[in-house]
């Protein structure tokens, strides 16, 4: 069964909505994209590295912007955007895009893209007080 991605243009100001298709053609974009964003990892982490092995606050910065980056630029891919359609993602959501390229990713390539730390915490842990876990577990 074929796998559809759904992006909704009015999102940025296209009114049309887009069904994004596990073709070869959009597999081989998303691989070309994804390929171009871990040489770009690895060009940061190879020319950045402070004395101890760590990556300093700055090089951090400079790979969210390229997973930001990858994000833009694979989704003006699939959906064959204009110029002038691409730059309006420069203002969409840097979390919706990353979802967007995180669903293209899985399920075009069968690669899972790593979360984001606030993707991590589940809604229903927030809602629980810490202390009272605390007091269950301890059986008292």
């Amino acid at each position: 069964m074929a796998k559809v991605v759904v992006f909704d243009g009015k999102k940025i100001g296209v009114d049309k909505e887009y069904h994004l298709l596990d073709s070869q053609r959009n597999m081989k974009k998303m691989s070309k994209h994804y390929t171009d964003m871990l040489e770009g990892f690895n060009k940061i982490e190879e020319s950045n590295k402070d004395e101890d092995g760590e990556l300093s606050m700055k090089d951090y910065t400079k790979e969210r912007e390229l997973v930001a980056q990858t994000a833009i630029d694979t989704a003006a891919d699939l959906l064959q955007l204009t110029k002038e359609q691409k730059d309006k993602l420069l203002d969409y959501s840097v979390s919706d895009l990353h979802d967007l390229y995180s669903e293209c990713l899985y399920k075009f390539l069968d690669i899972e893209l790593p979360k984001t730390d606030d993707e991590d915490e589940d809604e229903d842990d927030l809602d629980e007080d810490p202390k009272l876990q605390d007091e269950e577990q301890s059986g008292n």
